[in-house]
């Protein structure tokens, strides 16, 4: 990096404490730009609010990474959750808000101070969205891969743009704390799980993995009793037993002891961005764009301005952040791990 660029760098950060103590008034100005986007802050579609983009990305980041993580995995979060907040603004939720403001779209939270390197991140990455083609697409994201990453097919299919959420080893993500876990549950409770949430079981029964997709993730679980027997996918399985008892579908189960033990990797579905992976990335030295790649590999980071996309650089400098423009009239304005 040229001394100008640094030089150039020190004297914004400089500015930045001089001029935005607590980074309240420049949060302020911040959270006031970019495109509106309607997010329902409550259960069911209520509480929708009108946010501006940018606002609204200093609340999701605040609840979707820890602003100690490395400054270039919070600004691949950045642009990893705009994309995905663009992409609900041209294809909605519903009628009347574009998404919700939970794990079924991204986490959000609204606050008077956001953390200094929360704001950073999404200042030094204004306005860039990740595209295929110069198309938008649903740039999924979660907590941790287990080591290997998800086709976005095989949890939510006929997804856009399946193939740019490919299956991929991925080994920057060791230090999450789901890396590796362990379940156990009763027979009588697992039994008791099956009854309530789908069919009746007899007495006498046994539970098997029969079929698991290219990741190696559970994709069917096969049913077996005295009087019936029936298949669930591993995603549904998932849900019936808890996303907290069982954080992935890529666990081996022993059905030959009670209780039932699950050993697993990963937390959250495995499509797209892995956070704990980022977090590993930057460590590892790598840049935002360099992370973004590995997760979204053949994509491209372009603008995304008044609504429109363009392909103009955010910066006039590589390695710069974008100029801030002043705002008139500035108010201030919330992860996902999409489950």
């Amino acid at each position: 990096m040229s001394h100008q660029i640094l030089l150039s760098k020190y004297f914004k950060l400089i500015i930045i404490l001089f001029f935005c103590p607590l980074f309240v008034s420049c949060a302020s100005s911040i959270a006031s730009r970019g495109t509106s986007i309607r997010v329902a802050t409550q259960p069911e579609g209520k509480g929708v609010k009108t946010i501006p983009l940018e606002g609204y990305l200093l609340g999701v980041l605040e609840k979707e990474v820890h602003p100690d993580w490395p400054l270039e995995a919070l600004k691949a979060q950045a642009v990893a959750s705009r994309s995905y907040a663009v992409y609900r603004r041209e294809h909605p939720r519903h009628p009347q808000y574009d998404l919700a403001a939970d794990t079924s779209d991204q986490v959000f939270v609204r606050k008077r101070h956001y953390s200094p390197a929360i704001f950073q991140a999404v200042q030094e990455t204004e306005g860039e969205i990740i595209t295929d083609q110069n198309q938008l697409f649903e740039t999924f994201f979660h907590s941790c891969c287990g080591g290997m990453s998800e086709r976005a097919d095989q949890v939510w299919p006929g997804v856009v743009n399946a193939p740019l959420l490919s299956v991929h080893e991925d080994p920057y993500d060791g230090s999450c704390p789901k890396a590796h876990w362990e379940y156990s549950i009763g027979r009588a409770q697992l039994a008791e799980l099956l009854r309530q949430n789908h069919d009746p079981i007899g007495e006498d029964w046994t539970i098997s993995i029969t079929q698991r997709d290219d990741s190696g993730r559970v994709s069917e679980i096969l049913i077996h009793s005295d009087s019936n027997e029936f298949h669930l996918t591993g995603v549904l399985f998932r849900q019936m037993m808890g996303n907290q008892n069982l954080p992935s579908t890529l666990f081996e189960m022993t059905d030959s002891q009670d209780p039932l033990v699950f050993v697993g990797r990963g937390a959250g579905h495995g499509v797209g961005l892995c956070q704990w992976g980022a977090k590993g990335m930057a460590e590892a030295g790598k840049t935002y764009r360099e992370i973004l790649d590995f997760y979204y590999p053949g994509s491209e980071i372009l603008g995304y301005h008044q609504g429109h996309k363009t392909n103009q650089p955010q910066s006039g400098v590589e390695g710069e952040a974008p100029t801030a423009l002043p705002v008139e009239g500035a108010t201030r304005a919330p992860i996902i791990d999409t489950e």
